[in-house]
């Protein structure tokens, strides 16, 4: 089984909300039969036209069925808070939001679309866990929900190009070359780079982040 993940089409003029739901529409019928999951999803730069709720129910309405869900690529709490309200009777609401996996599992969403997910797989899924698959403290916390683990990855590729710090992370940890050629941009980071990121990464991480 395969996911797509469904953006609005770039546009140099804004799209109107009856040519988005046409694009969405279109997709899903060009789709019907194919055995892949689709996702529609909210723009991932700034300016670019966001999913308003004529699309969402014009959409859900036509195809029932057609999307497996709706991501939040913006990585702003409001925003997904508004999602979360208009949407998630219609919907499952997935985020890309590594920072914020705790916060959104206080509010029910336990899963996500992450990057980091093939580097630190056991923390992201500890993170994205039901409350009721973990323990719980006596306070009624759940235990093992730091966010810690993710405040520091973040800090060890603020400055560095995030993809290619992540993609030679991978090749490491898999012992694979092939993830250096997974997807652009293709350039690797320098040597005193890679050799400073690999080091704080096997100190903080030294199971590398697996089962």
């Amino acid at each position: 089984m395969k996911g797509c993940i469904v953006r609005p089409p770039r546009s140099e003029d804004e799209p109107t909300q009856e040519g988005l739901a046409q694009f969405f529409n279109q997709v899903a019928d060009l789709t019907r039969g194919i055995s892949t999951h689709l996702y529609l999803a909210s723009p991932y730069r700034a300016g670019a036209p966001d999913l308003k709720p004529y699309v969402v129910n014009e959409v859900v309405s036509k195809h029932p069925g057609a999307y497996a869900g709706i991501l939040d690529q913006t990585r702003n709490a409001s925003h997904m808070q508004d999602w979360l309200r208009l949407y998630s009777a219609q919907l499952p609401l997935y985020s890309n939001d590594e920072l914020q996996a705790v916060a959104l599992g206080k509010l029910g969403l336990h899963t996500s679309v992450s990057s980091w997910a093939n580097l630190i797989p056991s923390v992201m899924t500890a993170l994205v866990s039901p409350p009721s698959a973990t323990k719980l403290s006596v306070a009624g916390n759940a235990i093992g929900t730091d966010d810690g683990p993710l405040l520091h990855l973040a800090r060890m590729l603020m400055g560095l190009p995030e993809v290619p710090a992540l993609k030679y992370l991978m090749s490491i940890q898999y012992h694979d070359a092939d993830w250096l050629r997974v997807r652009p941009p293709l350039f690797e980071l320098l040597p005193q780079s890679q050799e400073n990121l690999l080091k704080d990464f096997k100190k903080y991480f030294p199971s590398g982040g697996k089962p």
